[in-house]
């Protein structure tokens, strides 16, 4: 009978142990999941609210305009520090978003520029008052958006 009670609490010992083994499986597959879920939703909105961002920062008495460099569009977003004019340049260059802060007129390559995170495209136009970002991230989704200049 002794015998039989050793053996019924290890049978149910390691029942538990397998059970908890199973538990912490399950867990471990949950959060790679969800790693891969907020990964994948930092990367589809983390360039859209960057470029939001800087538009929305930009002074409104400092204009903002789009022009062609290198065969690239880029937002050129002015300011003028301590006297002194500045640009800052948002484009993408091979698949990569770029920012460039530069004195104004300068001839830097933007290639020079920072690279900040990955995208698939980014393109801007600009129609009267308005700035128009097609932005394609690198998961394929598609975002236009529309900035006033006024």
């Amino acid at each position: 009978m002794e015998k039989l009670e050793k053996w019924m609490v290890l049978m149910l010992m390691t029942l538990f142990c397998m059970v908890g083994m199973v538990l912490v499986q399950i867990g471990i597959a949950s959060y790679r999941e969800n790693l891969a879920v907020s990964k994948k939703q930092f990367d589809i909105r983390t360039p859209v609210g960057y470029i939001s961002h800087k538009v929305k920062r930009q002074n409104a008495v400092m204009p903002m305009r789009v022009r062609q460099q290198e065969g690239v569009t880029v937002l050129v977003l002015s300011d003028q520090i301590d006297g002194e004019n500045y640009e800052t340049w948002i484009y993408e260059w091979n698949h990569h978003l770029y920012e460039a802060c530069v004195t104004e007129g300068s001839q830097l390559s933007l290639e020079s520029g920072f690279e900040l995170m990955e995208i698939e495209s980014l393109v801007f136009s600009q129609k009267e008052n308005c700035i128009i970002a097609k932005l394609t991230t690198k998961e394929q989704k598609s975002y236009e958006l529309l900035f006033d200049t006024i």
